[in-house]
């Protein structure tokens, strides 16, 4: 009768250690910011130019797609804008800055990197992040088929600071 309790008991024990590090995992990942609808909300209040046109829009959130990504929960909007990426600079800033966004860097401010993003800004308010790439006509580094000739795409995305 002892063995058996000893028995149950390491049973009990074991269980409850196996479900410790899942606990933990969940509480980490649900407690370290807002989900991806509320980043969808921060990028509401942006009032981008009339006439960027969205093509596409993405996000993550939750525990099976934030376990290991960076910039995690996250919602992303892709642009497209007729002429260059340096005509569609100082209307993004000004967008951001508009909805009360601080500019913290901006990489390549004539837009001129001749491969991948030909410039790029990042942005925060409170908790809130925000990175704005700008694409040279054609390009779309992120592969997702977008990109049009004569047209800058404009990836902006919304993350937790």
């Amino acid at each position: 009768m002892r063995l058996r309790r000893w028995c149950a008991g390491i049973s009990r024990s074991w269980r409850s250690r196996a479900l410790l590090p899942v606990l933990a995992v969940a509480i980490l990942v649900a407690g370290c910011g807002a989900g991806a609808s509320h980043y969808a909300a921060v990028l509401d209040s942006i009032q981008f130019p009339a006439g960027w046109q969205l093509v596409h829009t993405a996000s993550k959130d939750g525990i099976t797609e934030c376990t290991i990504a960076p910039n995690c929960p996250y919602v992303a909007r892709w642009y497209l804008v007729a002429g260059q990426p340096i005509d569609a600079l100082a209307p993004a800033k000004q967008a951001v800055t508009t909805a009360g966004f601080t500019i913290d860097s901006v990489l390549g401010s004539k837009c001129e990197f001749p491969s991948g993003p030909a410039c790029s800004f990042d942005a925060h308010k409170d908790h809130d992040a925000l990175q704005i790439v700008l694409e040279s006509p054609g390009d779309d580094e992120d592969g997702l088929g977008l990109a049009q000739p004569g047209k800058t795409l404009i990836r902006v995305m919304s993350y937790g600071k």
